[in-house]
């Protein structure tokens, strides 16, 4: 592997947990690349929500030709390989050929907050208003004298309560991707996001939206 994309990719691992960045390999040449392999992402010990496919979908809308990605996984296990293993440069070349793509999209889950619902307690004020009254004696016109009640106002009562509230917070999730050429072990592209949505497939959505944006107005798809 050249020192360049490996430099690359080791910036953007430190940059994971920034916004929207992305970088291609200047040096390697995109037109030999036709089918690519979307494999399942690291999670990081996390619970799988399905970003990988995620991504498929996304890469499939802007025209790229993706193997399926069950049948990818099912050859490595076949050859008991993993990750690691398609990036060797001694093991690369011929799984590359069995697999039937010439590189394959890599995902890393780099941040991860679930969506959850914090409980506040919030002011509640409340006002009310009670009629006053004033009994008296008064002298009527024929000479009599009375008791008189009259309203004189009104007594006003502040009060102010703390009330709980569940307020929603959105889940976040951040990626690193890459993509890496079967037969050399090259990174031909990389890109990291953080978004944030309802829940982590939704941020996620957001996230390959645009990072497959950016990888199209670098390179565009072709066909066999």
């Amino acid at each position: 592997m050249s020192a360049r994309p490996f430099v690359l990719w080791s910036a953007l691992a430190l940059l994971a947990a920034c916004r929207a960045t992305d970088g291609i390999n200047k040096n390697y040449d995109l037109s030999k690349v036709r089918r690519i392999g979307v494999l399942a992402f690291d999670y990081g010990g996390r619970e799988p929500f399905g970003a990988e496919d995620i991504f498929v979908m996304h890469l499939l809308k802007r025209g790229y030709q993706v193997v399926e990605r069950t049948r990818l996984e099912a050859i490595l296990r076949e050859q008991n390989l993993n990750m690691t293993g398609i990036l060797s440069p001694d093991t690369a070349k011929g799984i590359g050929k069995v697999l039937g793509v010439d590189a394959v999209f890599l995902g890393q889950v780099t941040a991860y907050e679930p969506e959850r619902k914090m409980l506040l307690m919030v002011d509640s004020h409340t006002t009310h208003e009670e009629p006053v009254f004033e009994s008296k004696k008064e002298k009527q016109s024929d000479g009599k004298v009375l008791d008189v009640t009259r309203l004189i106002g009104n007594k006003v009562t502040r009060e102010t309560k703390q009330i709980p509230f569940m307020l929603p917070v959105e889940a976040e999730v951040g990626l690193a991707v890459k993509l890496v050429d079967v037969e050399t072990g090259e990174i031909v592209w990389v890109g990291s996001n953080t978004s944030q949505g309802v829940n982590g497939p939704l941020a996620t959505e957001s996230i390959a939206s645009y990072l497959v944006k950016q990888l199209s107005k670098k390179w565009l798809p072709r066909r066999s």
